[in-house]
């Protein structure tokens, strides 16, 4: 389910169109084949979930720690294998549930990932070991407009400045550290994955480990 098609760090559109080879895909949204369906934000688009053993959480850009909704909304709907291409394998693991993933990055071609995700369809034992970690917990996420509000420092040191005309001194910040722009790679070190990925010259500009061309600044700024 996807309306972005022109990623800026790797073609995600035609990485799954060319697993649509190998097995039956469904998508959803402008970068699909089914455009006239459960349009964006629509109502009526709840059974999607519901009648997919898998559902392709890639991510459009490939950076540290960076797993968006597209992952945990599958997690919460708790009824789907989310397949992932973002961040890390150890990212997943770390911060969502216990085999509750499939990260593409384990196979060594396109084929093979297709050829496994048919035999974990069709066979139970397989496909509902990815759900054992339900028993012991959930997953629930807040919608966007609360996050900004809740875990947003910034409005937190706008209302203490409000309330007492005091700003606390500003923290120092390295956009192109690690924890930031830094931290953007490639979105595999396989060759059939990281061919994918767009390269100076052929897309957007690249700098290296990052698909922007930022201007250089003072980080303490």
């Amino acid at each position: 389910m996807s309306s972005h098609c022109d990623t800026i760090s790797w073609d995600r559109t035609k990485f799954v169109k060319d697993l649509a080879e190998y097995m039956p895909i469904d998508r959803f949204g402008k970068c699909g084949n089914m455009t006239d369906k459960c349009k964006r934000r629509s109502s009526e688009c709840g059974w999607l979930q519901r009648d997919y053993m898998f559902i392709l959480a890639f991510e459009n850009s490939c950076c540290e720690e960076y797993i968006s909704e597209k992952f945990w909304k599958v997690l919460s709907t708790g009824v789907s294998i989310p397949v992932v291409i973002g961040a890390k394998k150890e990212d997943y693991k770390r911060l969502g549930p216990p085999n509750s993933f499939i990260h593409v990055d384990d196979f060594n071609s396109m084929q093979e990932l297709a050829s496994y995700l048919q035999r974990v369809a069709n066979n139970s034992v397989m496909y509902n070991s990815f759900f054992k970690w339900k028993k012991f917990g959930t997953v629930s996420q807040t919608e966007f407009r609360d996050r900004r509000i809740v875990y947003n420092k910034s409005a937190c040191l706008l209302m203490d400045f409000l309330k007492n005309g005091v700003l606390e001194k500003k923290e120092t910040f390295n956009l192109y550290g690690s924890s930031w722009l830094g931290g953007c790679k490639g979105c595999s070190s396989k060759a059939w994955i990281a061919k994918y990925g767009y390269t100076p010259g052929k897309h957007l500009p690249l700098t290296e480990g990052w698909p922007y061309v930022i201007e250089e600044i003072d980080p303490t700024t």
